[in-house]
């Protein structure tokens, strides 16, 4: 990814003395974890856009049997609402659970890790699908680049397999 910086350089014995860079901004690239491949998926186009995306090959089909099941009973009112996105979007009827996924589910759980804040989330699309994230805003949001990128979908019912990282 890059990343335009502006700066301003502040004497510490002086503050009236300082440059602010306001006309060019340093940019830098900050690596990412993972390798472009040949056969790896492209980025799906959402709004607002995906901030680190890793494809990988081949595509996760929803069947007449997939639920969004949550890992526990806090995340069912937050899995309701992309229930509702589901059904707005894709007019399609998909149940909310809580337990454990089968492999054609799309399964949302809240984890310990806080560095994606709030709102980000990990969504691991492959075999199965996967989302984490620290706070309830980030399976809320995981929920609507799902429903986005289905949409895209020629039937409304294909994720192209990835790894999502999106944070604000």
């Amino acid at each position: 990814t890059t990343v335009n910086i502006s700066y301003k350089i502040v004497n510490k014995n002086n503050p009236e003395d300082c440059f602010y860079n306001d006309y060019d901004e340093a940019s830098i690239v900050i690596p990412g974890l993972y390798e472009t491949e040949a056969n790896d998926n492209e980025k799906p186009i959402v709004l607002p856009e995906i901030q680190e995306w890793k494809g990988l090959s081949g595509t996760f089909t929803l069947s007449e049997n997939t639920k969004l099941v949550a890992s526990d009973e806090s995340l069912v009112d937050t899995l309701e609402l992309v229930q509702f996105y589901f059904k707005e979007m894709l007019n399609r009827e998909i149940e909310v659970v809580v337990g454990t996924p089968s492999s054609e589910d799309i399964y949302f759980t809240l984890s310990e890790k806080t560095e994606l804040g709030q709102e980000g989330y990990i969504a691991n699309i492959d075999e199965n699908v996967t989302v984490e994230a620290y706070g309830k805003k980030g399976i809320q949001y995981a929920g609507a680049t799902l429903v986005q990128i289905l949409a895209q979908s020629e039937h409304k019912d294909t994720l192209p397999k990835g790894i999502i990282r999106d944070y604000p």
